[in-house]
């Protein structure tokens, strides 16, 4: 199944398909915030944060934008300016 039809499905309300989109998605995004942070637990609170903003958004998302273009615009947009902040 492509990305597409998943994020379609779960537009829909299918929930085994976001989870899809996790399991997809999961590593690549706490890297991304473990790196952003330096710091295990914040980059499980901005993975969490991201998929729950995806999950909240999922019906906004363009049919064109991949779930990794999503992620990494809330990422940045939410994500770096929080984390900065938060750092001593």
């Amino acid at each position: 199944m492509t990305e597409a039809e998943i994020i379609g499905k779960a537009q829909a309300g299918d929930v085994h398909s976001f989870e899809a989109l996790y399991d997809r998605h999961k590593r690549r995004i706490f890297s991304l915030c473990l790196r952003m942070t330096r710091n295990y637990a914040q980059a499980e609170d901005f993975t969490q944060e991201a998929f729950l903003q995806l999950h909240r958004k999922i019906a906004e998302h363009r049919a064109d934008a991949s779930a990794k273009e999503r992620f990494a615009r809330g990422l940045t947009g939410r994500g770096f300016g929080t984390a900065t902040r938060r750092q001593p």
